[in-house]
């Protein structure tokens, strides 16, 4: 059965149930949903294993015939979502739909984010320490980076910070360094991106905005 034909149902729904529909599947979402899951879901119309998206889930539909349309698909799912943020921003919700860690998100406005931050500075504190912050910094703009490497930058023993940082999911091994000893080596994950607000790891900030931490 084509394409088009599956998903004849969404595409000739009334453009109220088409954004309907795209923002029910991203909000019932417990990650950042990507336009491969959308595409799965609405246009071919398979039927994920639970509401967490594995990468399983999208592993059937990476065909020939379903990559050359993506793109196609990919930028009508756009046109809605700038249309139901334009409605967002007109009838003045706080939220919108974001991009970030590879898919996309319910998120507040930023002009509301000082009232966030004062409800959940508290929590974020108690969650990473400055030196947990300072790892995760030199892991982020160095990876891939081994243990040895990130202790030469800080100056002194990581292995406790990088345990924890694996811990939160905000670090991941990748691999082995070809040097003597193949020491580990650690990137950050897409838990990362989705923490810090971040589509990609292009979007950090420029390290000259940094004078604390010497990343040499």
């Amino acid at each position: 059965m084509s394409i088009e034909i599956i998903g004849y149902k969404f595409f000739n729904l009334p453009r109220t149930e088409q954004k309907a529909a795209l923002e029910a599947i991203i909000f019932a979402a417990e990650e950042p949903i990507s336009f491969k899951i959308l595409f799965s879901v609405l246009v071919v119309g398979e039927k994920l294993k639970s509401s967490k998206i594995e990468k399983e889930d999208i592993s059937n539909i990476e065909t020939d015939e379903t990559k050359a349309r993506q793109q196609e698909y990919e930028e009508f799912f756009r046109e809605i979502i700038d249309e139901i943020n334009s409605e967002l921003i007109n009838s003045n919700r706080p939220f919108r739909i974001v991009e970030i860690a590879g898919g996309l998100q319910y998120a507040t406005r930023p002009e509301y984010g000082a009232y966030i931050e004062k409800l959940y500075s508290s929590k974020i504190k108690r969650r990473l320490s400055q030196a947990s912050i300072e790892a995760l910094s030199i892991i982020a703009y160095k990876q891939p980076i081994t243990k040895p490497e990130i202790e030469r930058i800080r100056g002194v023993n990581s292995s406790e910070i990088i345990n924890s940082l694996v811990e939160r999911n905000l670090v991941e091994t990748a691999g082995r360094k070809d040097v003597l000893g193949k020491p580990l080596l650690y990137k950050t994950t897409d838990a990362f991106l989705k923490v810090f607000g971040l589509q990609t790891l292009s979007d950090l900030p420029k390290l000259k905005d940094f004078d604390d931490i010497d990343l040499s």
